[in-house]
């Protein structure tokens, strides 16, 4: 792949249609480079995310218990 040098003397000496491919290429990579990090985050996410919402609710049920344990008026069902 010839590098690419942007420039009034480079565009007046290079083929069009070949630039144009070459920057096709370069935003086919960065596209397809876009889906791997949206996916990778993606699945980082979603189980840190499960375990976050176990131990929120873990912890909001521990707090409920110990109120129930020390309140002095609680009431026994039979």
């Amino acid at each position: 792949m010839p590098p690419i040098l942007f420039g009034i003397a480079t565009l007046a000496n290079s083929n069009l249609r070949e630039l144009c491919q070459i920057v096709e290429q370069l935003d086919a990579q960065y596209q397809w480079l876009s889906l791997q990090i949206g996916f990778g985050a993606a699945a980082l996410a979603a189980p840190f995310s499960y375990l976050w919402l176990e131990h929120r609710a873990a912890r909001e049920e521990s707090v409920l218990a110990a109120e129930r344990h020390s309140s002095p008026n609680r009431q026994h069902s039979l």
